[in-house]
């Protein structure tokens, strides 16, 4: 299961065709069949159900909000970026359910949307805080992310949920 962003799947209401590309460890895309998505009723986070479980891929925890002025980096696949890119962002705010992160000399992209936003404590593990949600169309000003902190009750939930059994091939 993958967290990413719910607009991202906001029009499509059949996934059938639709597949998740990742990134092997070897740098190459893989893609995996979609098998449904969960979307959080009023937050911009969505979990995808895939019908194989990513190669090289790992748990990360859920981590508390950051404060103001921490620093996170991103995770994304927006414009500029051949592949999965990482940058470094700054809390600049925080309401009830998003945080607004400003980045220079540049900040999110489009095709960004979904990608974790990571905080990580001295030695210990990174821990996503944020999906990213919203940014500006010139990937310049300041961008948003949904807190997952607020989510957390729907996340445990829709991760404790069994998932129903593969689709058996057409025959």
């Amino acid at each position: 299961q993958v967290l990413t962003a719910a607009h991202c799947f906001a029009h499509e209401d059949d996934l059938s065709p639709f597949d998740f590309v990742a990134t092997t460890e070897a740098g190459g895309p893989i893609s995996l069949p979609i098998q449904f998505v969960t979307a959080h009723p009023t937050l911009d986070l969505a979990v995808v159900t895939l019908g194989a479980d990513p190669p090289g891929a790992s748990t990360l925890k859920a981590g508390a909000v950051a404060g103001l002025g921490a620093d996170v980096e991103l995770a994304g696949a927006g414009l500029g970026s051949d592949g999965v890119a990482f940058g470094t962002f700054t809390v600049a705010a925080a309401d009830a359910t998003r945080l607004t992160v400003e980045g220079a000399p540049r900040g999110v992209c489009s095709g960004d949307s979904g990608g974790p936003f990571l905080a990580q404590e001295g030695e210990e593990a990174p821990e996503i805080v944020a999906v990213a949600s919203t940014s500006t169309p010139n990937c310049v000003g300041p961008a948003y992310a949904v807190r997952l902190d607020v989510a957390s009750e729907w996340l445990v939930g829709v991760l404790a949920t069994p998932l129903p059994p593969a689709a058996s091939p057409c025959e």
